[in-house]
């Protein structure tokens, strides 16, 4: 998606936020916790050892950087039924292995880290439903990735020489969309319990430079959005 499109949309929410919320304001303030699930394979990538019939580790490898954990901090300015959210915070994504003695008498070593930074922009509508305490939402908006990517793999066989392979990109800032459905629940005077659904289309280009030698490997279109699943807590006043 054409990124001065989707910089466009954050400045035509900004005007609409403007708008819309003059009077009868509302806000709240709070946080997420959950997993996220990456929809690409290469950002997924496996954790995987095979043994033989006797219970020895055979072979080992380690692809990608598997499911996140996300911390999400938000604030949301509300009026009547509509809403816009900002929200900011970190998403960690971490596959580590390591083996000794393999038949093969090789020693294995992996370390794949993909540190993200997620800043996003949301319209929230409400839906009303009678006779419950249940809010459920839905919402849609860009998204503003700051993501680093570092990968280790090193192989050691014995009476050969130390192989090892760091591949690493400091920053890539991508811009990207989502959407959402989520649930509150109000606990006392102010304070809400949630959950929420949440999927991100993120397309990011990498240029990871090989640490040893020099060489770039670029990887253009690559998609580190996913879907992500949390529970919440938030307070309005």
């Amino acid at each position: 998606m054409n990124n001065k499109l989707l910089i466009s949309v954050f400045l035509c929410l900004f005007v609409l936020s403007s708008v819309m919320f003059g009077k009868d304001k509302q806000f709240a303030g709070g946080v997420w916790v959950g997993s996220f699930i990456p929809q690409d394979w290469q950002i997924q990538g496996q954790h995987k050892v095979d043994y033989d019939a006797s219970g020895e580790t055979r072979w080992a490898g380690v692809e990608g950087f598997g499911n996140g954990n996300d911390i999400i901090l938000y604030g949301i300015y509300y009026f009547s039924d509509w809403g816009l959210r900002l929200e900011c915070g970190v998403r960690l994504l971490h596959q580590k292995l390591k083996l000794d003695d393999l038949l093969a008498a090789e020693s294995l070593e992996y370390d794949n880290q993909l540190n993200i930074i997620p800043v996003s922009l949301t319209l929230l509508h409400r839906l009303k439903i009678p006779d419950t305490k249940f809010s459920p939402y839905l919402g849609i908006g860009p998204s503003i990735y700051f993501a680093s990517w570092e990968q280790k793999d090193i192989e050691q066989i014995v009476g050969m020489p130390l192989f090892r392979r760091w591949l690493k990109d400091s920053l890539s800032i991508s811009i990207g969309v989502h959407m959402l459905v989520g649930l509150e629940y109000p606990m006392s005077k102010g304070l809400f319990i949630g959950g929420e659904i949440k999927y991100s289309y993120v397309p990011s280009t990498w240029e990871l430079e090989d640490q040893d030698r020099g060489f770039v490997i670029e990887i253009k279109d690559l998609n580190i959005g996913g879907t992500s699943m949390r529970l919440g807590l938030s307070y309005r006043f």
